[in-house]
């Protein structure tokens, strides 16, 4: 266990070192062992799963994101068309937009500007 969880006590670093050393029954051997069985363990994992690559996470969180954009987009457009010839006065709404653009904006980098500039107009 002392190789997943370092001991942080003086006394706990001698124990260990003590227990690592003592020939043919100290633990070298057996940490030796479960190090080994762990790197065979994360290349199975490797090989059946593929190397991470975070360009494909990216890519589906996209794809996800622009999927519920348009399904809003449309709904937007079918309460709008919905309302047609209905005469509100949107000041509290149009606030509020406002508001939430100034938020966005807040972000920087990571700012949607597509959402901001379908806000503004």
């Amino acid at each position: 266990t002392t190789d997943l969880l370092q001991p942080t006590s003086r006394v706990g670093k001698m124990a260990q070192t003590t227990a690592e050393n003592i020939p043919l029954a100290g633990t070298s051997g057996m940490r030796a062992t479960q190090q080994e069985a762990r790197s065979q363990l994360v290349q199975r994992f490797a090989d059946k799963f593929g190397e991470y690559d975070p360009s494909v996470v990216i890519d589906s969180l996209k794809a996800k994101t622009s999927g519920i954009r348009r399904a809003a987009g449309n709904r937007l457009e079918q309460v709008q068309n919905a309302m047609a010839g209905v005469n509100i006065q949107p000041v509290r709404a149009i606030q509020q937009i406002d508001t939430e653009i100034s938020n966005l904006q807040k972000l920087g980098k990571v700012a949607d500007n597509e959402t901001i500039s379908k806000l503004q107009s």
